[in-house]
């Protein structure tokens, strides 16, 4: 739900918030919020009071490999070319995107957004760990994983009247039958509020 989705981001550590905000409310892969470079975060500034917008640009991945026996995160492109895009960032997570880029993120347009307290690329296990100590710091009882982000946007996009092929960009996905069978779902109480409103304009109509 959405409470349980900011009460999982309001006990996310500090380096881990952004993180955080991409994957569980922007629907964004776990590997693709990995391999966010600084150079892959778009500002455009605009006049006081209004806060600037911010797009952060999808453009590979980190993966998890073995290499000469070691585990490395390995940055690659995107499988397909519809995992290349452009994913606009939520107004209320904005100044957080701000402030975690002047203290968290690796210097250079080179370097991480996201990175360890040594300055290196975090491990998707790592931070799937992190996130079982979330869900248990802010009493969330149902199972969370990083994937639980997608589930959730394309419910949401779907009932602000987005179509499937929009979804689809958004969440760099063109298996359509996926998103409308699989990652669409209902909220709870969400039929009475559509049926509420249907019959608002029914009223006086009979």
């Amino acid at each position: 739900t959405d409470a349980e989705l900011h009460d999982l981001y309001a006990v996310a550590p500090a380096r881990y918030r952004v993180l955080t905000a991409l994957v569980l409310f922007h629907g964004m892969r776990i590997g693709e919020a990995l391999g966010v470079r600084m150079g892959n975060v778009k500002v455009e500034p605009c006049r006081a009071p209004l806060l600037p917008r911010v797009t952060v640009e999808v453009r590979g991945q980190l993966q998890r490999l073995r290499d000469n026996g070691k585990t490395v995160m390995h940055y690659q492109t995107p499988k397909t070319d519809a995992g290349v895009r452009d994913v606009p960032v939520f107004g209320e997570f904005v100044p957080d995107v701000l402030r975690h880029m002047c203290r968290y993120a690796a210097p250079g347009r080179d370097g991480w957004l996201t990175v360890t307290s040594r300055g290196s690329a975090v491990f998707d296990t790592s931070y799937r760990k992190t996130l079982g100590e979330m869900r248990e710091r802010a009493g969330v009882t149902r199972r969370v994983h990083p994937h639980a982000g997608r589930r959730w946007i394309v419910t949401r996009l779907a009932e602000a009247g987005a179509t499937p092929a929009e979804i689809g960009q958004i969440l760099g996905d063109k298996d359509l039958a996926t998103i409308t069978q699989i990652y669409t779902q209902v909220r709870q109480g969400r039929p009475r509020e559509l049926m509420d409103r249907v019959g608002s304009t029914l009223q006086g109509t009979a």
